[in-house]
């Protein structure tokens, strides 16, 4: 038996091609990006940052509005006797997660790269292509989360719906 409200069932659809959309994408920066950029190390660190500036446009935005989606499914399940409140919390907490995980692991990668492709700091080109490695592999780690809370909102929704 169907319980989850309209409103409810709108914000976990949108969250759900939110946090799915963010975790391809950012994954996509990883899987075609960072190979271009390193195809021509001499601006390997421009082309990142030109990669990362476009990513930051969208990708951050995006996984923050999935998760206030899944913040107000969360919210509206509370009132419900078997409403499905841990996944959709759980699943925003996992898609919001993008932005601390970056502040956390990427900042200081992020750092040293933009100051090289900004001309402020010079590397070696083996430095700047080991941190390019160093940021595509962390950064297909922090895809996940979006991922895992497409997954959990996912299933979280099917048992709201009862199937």
């Amino acid at each position: 038996m169907m319980e989850i409200s309209a409103p409810s069932l709108l914000a976990v659809t949108t969250g759900l091609l939110g946090s799915a959309w963010a975790s391809g994408a950012m994954a996509s920066l990883t899987i075609t990006g960072i190979p271009a950029a390193k195809a021509f190390p001499e601006t390997a660190a421009q082309t990142w940052a030109i990669i990362f500036a476009k990513g930051l446009l969208t990708i951050p935005p995006t996984a923050v509005s999935a998760g206030l989606l899944y913040g107000y499914a969360a919210w509206d399940a509370s009132g419900r006797p078997n409403g499905q409140q841990s996944y959709f919390t759980t699943a925003a907490f996992l898609s919001a997660g993008v932005v601390p995980f970056t502040l956390i692991f990427l900042n200081d990668t992020n750092i040293k790269l933009q100051a090289v492709a900004d001309g402020v700091s010079v590397l070696s080109e083996a430095s700047v292509l080991a941190l390019a490695d160093k940021w595509g592999s962390l950064n297909l780690i922090r895809s996940l989360l979006p991922l895992s809370a497409t997954l959990v909102a996912g299933y979280g929704l099917l048992k709201e719906l009862g199937l």
